[in-house]
């Protein structure tokens, strides 16, 4: 189906999925163009949590859930392309996981975006090494 321009019109998603993405909107922190590592319930200022080394990987799961929706998040304000990029530069902080390498080659496959240089080379510089390869755990290796 398209709108009125021809655009495609992405197609609707579940009373579930809705409230899923509402809920991730309160987890959304704009000057870090990520999601929070944590959002707390209770009612504590700040709600959000950042943690630095966490956000890009919570940020890419996040990403990983909407490529199964229909239209891929297309139908949120969130800009799923802008998301994605600022999670993988943010790969290169001090203290990221690296299964965290991996959230972000398994959502740039699903979503259909290139990872960019910078990321791609410190992937392949890890993967190059084979000392470094010794020490994956499941996690790095399953993400």
């Amino acid at each position: 189906m398209t709108d009125a321009a021809g655009a495609p019109v992405p197609a609707a998603i579940s009373p579930l999925a809705a409230f899923a993405l509402k809920g991730l909107g309160h987890c959304w922190m704009p000057e870090h163009g990520l999601f929070s590592h944590r959002h707390r319930l209770d009612g504590s200022d700040p709600a959000n949590e950042s943690v630095p080394a966490s956000d890009p990987f919570y940020s890419l799961t996040a990403l990983l859930g909407m490529s199964r929706l229909p239209g891929q998040g297309r139908h949120t304000d969130f800009s799923v392309a802008e998301i994605f990029n600022t999670a993988a530069d943010a790969l290169m902080r001090k203290g990221v996981p690296r299964y965290a390498f991996g959230m972000c080659l398994w959502a740039s496959g699903e979503l259909g975006i290139e990872i960019p240089d910078r990321t791609s080379r410190e992937i392949l510089r890890l993967l190059e090494n084979d000392a470094a390869c010794q020490t994956f755990t499941a996690q790095d290796l399953g993400t």
